[in-house]
């Protein structure tokens, strides 16, 4: 084989050691050829080119080599569908290296570089551009091509990749670090597209016989497929961007297939296997509403005529739906009802293909994926290939019983009382007013209980108070009645303004700031999900105490709260809800001296409660109405008491007392808005409260109470649970 070099150097090295500069560059403006069985070697900065039609820039013969550095490569001549034009041309066993150089074919239909006949290509940091209808590499079903760091960009009515040539065989493209624009094509000549860490952007087909396998390693490939032999990912992405054909389809290590979001248009994938290990997925998106005929049903879907292996998870994207119950006439979701994502005509099995998240939400409601196996679903959803029974894989709005449970449709064996499931995090919600009237009913009797046990004269009083309550809805099950266990907590810091007598009365006026929170956990039907409120509240405090006994105390004020909500499944979906609060009270009592020490003291009481939620968008995009609520309460009953007057320096006076009484209240606009639904929610109802405590008096300035109370509901529905709080004042 005949060596030449086309470099115009001077002498390398002169004998002191001194070496010669290069010369200029060469320009080959009417092409260049390389004989059979010759090695040639281009200068950097060298320019090959042509502007003749249906020309060759670069020719490279039989088995010969042609290695460049630094080069420009432009054929400017002519093309047309039948007598193309070529950047490079390499032939029957030929081979050429190109580094750090351009190839470019600037006429439509030109080739950046061609193989044939046992060619090969080799590029490296190279660029290979083509214009309209052009085709970025060409080679038959002998030949190959290696890209490192390389690019090859053809419009979008190009060809990266193009095989379509006669001789049968698979040439075979490897891809590095590289990206390639324009469509990929097989034809007789087959192709084996391997790219790692590479981009590739555009459809891929095959047009004939040959084989047009894909292997894709940390790879991103965007663009539909066409009758593709196989396509393979390895901690790769595919964005499917049209319905798309491919026979033997094989996802690993957290690789992705992703239907690109079109407006107001869906895509198909078809298969004839599946492989999905290693928590690989698939991304669709649905327009999530009550499905059942296909007709009705809108929708990306695969689709696998064979059988599908391993275990795929599927992310559903919501495309405008507004959410609905799928269930059918009996209240279950059957194999008719719902949107079909997934089918196989094969083997399969329930857990092939599993929802993220494991369920769905739009709006309030929860879509989960139902697999309905061979011999249950139905004949009329079928839209894979083939004949017979076929695993189908729906999205269905879950139901759920009073229990939780939530059974696969097709057993139909659920509770004796269901409703559709609702977000986890959506009880919350619908609990959130309820519970924020109740911490603050726990607030106000505290303060209401320090007021009454107040001393005559000017005092500071700070007390702790808390409450563990259960809450029962007044609505049914089925209605969304959402029960809860709710655990306050709080301190009060308060003060007199003014404390004096005036005729035979004690006047008592003050102030009381409340710092306090509260734990608001739902009963776990829709899954665990929990709430915190955090409130910050200022009141004013008014009391009369006459010699005669009577007394009266009057409170009003205003709270701030923060709310926030989680879930283990969701995470925190509302964070810093803002809500504001205002509660006035109002009671009396007075007290009779049946017995020599024995006190017994009739109270009645009356509360007014206004409460204002703002409106807010939870992560997950659920849209929470603002809510405005109202509460009226009232209350009898009696205190007993037995004071004592014991000999000691310390403690001067204890009061021991039992109390009890009947609560009532009546809510107003009980009602909560969420992901545009209304749902009525649960209101206060009536129960019994026994307390017991004591209050005494200790050294000459200080005093001290301590009360526990149980409250028992009387209905169905209601609180019930255990109270506490203690104080101290402090007179001055």
């Amino acid at each position: 084989m005949g060596t030449r070099s086309f470099g115009r150097r001077a002498l390398a090295c002169a004998v002191l050691g001194a070496c010669a500069a290069s010369a200029q560059a060469t320009r080959f403006d009417r092409g260049l050829v390389v004989d059979a069985r010759e090695a040639v070697q281009l200068d950097p900065g060298d320019v090959v080119g042509t502007s003749a039609a249906s020309a060759v820039a670069l020719r490279v013969g039989a088995r010969a080599t042609v290695d460049a550095d630094h080069v420009t490569i432009v054929n400017d001549g002519e093309s047309t569908p039948n007598r193309r034009a070529y950047g490079v041309a390499v032939l029957d066993g030929g081979d050429i290296s190109l580094i750090d150089s351009r190839v470019a074919a600037r006429a439509p239909s030109g080739v950046g570089l061609h193989a044939q006949h046992g060619a090969s290509i080799a590029l490296e940091r190279t660029d290979v551009t083509v214009a309209s209808l052009g085709a970025g590499l060409t080679l038959d079903g002998t030949s190959r091509a290696t890209l490192s760091d390389s690019a090859v960009r053809a419009p979008h009515d190009g060809y990266a990749i193009d095989t379509r040539v006669r001789g049968g065989g698979a040439a075979t493209v490897a891809v590095a670090s590289s990206s390639l624009s324009g469509r990929v094509v097989s034809g007789e000549s087959g192709l084996r597209l391997d790219a790692s860490d590479s981009r590739l952007v555009g459809d891929m087909a095959r047009d004939a016989a040959g084989v047009l396998d894909v292997t894709l390693v940390r790879s991103h490939w965007q663009g539909a497929a066409q009758r593709l032999s196989s396509v393979r990912l390895e901690r790769s992405d595919w964005v499917v961007e049209g319905n798309s054909q491919v026979d033997a389809i094989a996802l690993r290590d957290a690789s992705r297939v992703v239907f690109a979001r079109r407006d107001n248009a869906f895509a198909t994938l078809r298969a004839r296997t599946w492989s999905g290990e290693g928590e690989s997925t698939v991304l669709l998106h649905t327009r999530l509403d009550g499905g059942g005929p296909l007709r009705k049903q809108a929708t990306d879907r695969l689709l696998v005529s064979g059988d599908a292996s391993g275990r795929t998870v599927v992310h559903v994207e919501n495309a405008g739906g507004a959410g609905a119950s799928t269930a059918g006439r009996r209240a279950a979701n059957g194999a008719a009802d719902g949107i079909s994502i997934v089918q196989v005509g094969g083997n399969a099995a329930p857990d092939t293909f599993v929802l993220a998240g494991d369920h769905v939400v739009v709006g309030p409601w929860r879509y989960e994926l139902n697999g309905f196996a061979p011999d249950v679903s139905d004949p009329a959803q079928r839209l894979v290939d083939g004949e017979g029974g076929f695993w189908d894989f729906r999205l269905q709005s879950a139901r759920v019983d009073e229990r939780g449970l939530r059974a696969h449709p097709a057993t139909r064996s659920v509770g004796r009382r269901t409703r559709n499931a609702l977000a986890p995090q959506v009880p919350a919600y619908l609990a959130m007013a309820h519970a924020v009237l109740g911490y603050a009913q726990t607030s106000a009797d505290a303060l209401e209980r320090a007021a009454y046990d107040a001393p005559r004269e000017p005092s500071l009083r700070v007390q702790a108070f808390g409450a563990d309550v259960a809450y029962r809805s007044t609505l049914s099950f089925d209605e969304f009645g959402i029960a809860y266990r709710r655990r306050d907590r709080g301190l009060q810091f308060g003060g007199d303004a003014i404390a004096k007598r005036s005729g035979r009365a004690w006047l008592r006026v003050g102030a009381v700031v409340t710092l306090g929170t509260s734990h608001v956990v739902p009963k776990d039907v829709d899954g665990p999900a929990s709430m915190r409120l955090d409130a910050r509240g200022v009141a004013l405090l008014a009391g009369v105490v006459t010699d005669g006994g009577w007394r009266a105390s009057a409170s009003y004020g205003m709270t701030h709260y923060r709310a926030s909500v989680a879930s283990p499944a969701r995470g925190e979906t509302l964070s810093r809800h803002r809500a504001n609060g205002t509660l006035a009270t109002l009671s009396a009592a007075y007290p009779w001296q049946p017995g020599t020490r024995l006190i017994l003291e009739p109270r009645v009481g009356a509360t007014w409660q206004r409460l204002r939620l703002n409106g807010a968008v939870d992560r997950d995009t659920i849209r929470i109405g603002a809510t405005r609520a109202e509460r009226l309460g009232g209350r009898v009953g009696a205190r007993l008491s037995l004071p004592y007057r014991p000999e000691g320096r310390v403690l001067s006076t204890w009061t021991p007392f039992l109390e009890a009484r009947y609560d009532a209240a009546r809510d107003a606009g009980a009602r909560a808005t969420v992901g545009g639904e209304r749902f009525p929610t649960g209101t206060a109802a009536g129960a019994w409260t026994a307390e017991a405590g004591t209050r005494a008096e200790l050294w000459s300035h200080t005093s001290a109470h301590v009360v526990v109370s149980r409250r028992l509901r009387t209905g169905r529905g209601g609180e019930e649970g255990l109270t506490a709080q203690a104080g101290v004042a402090i007179t001055f």
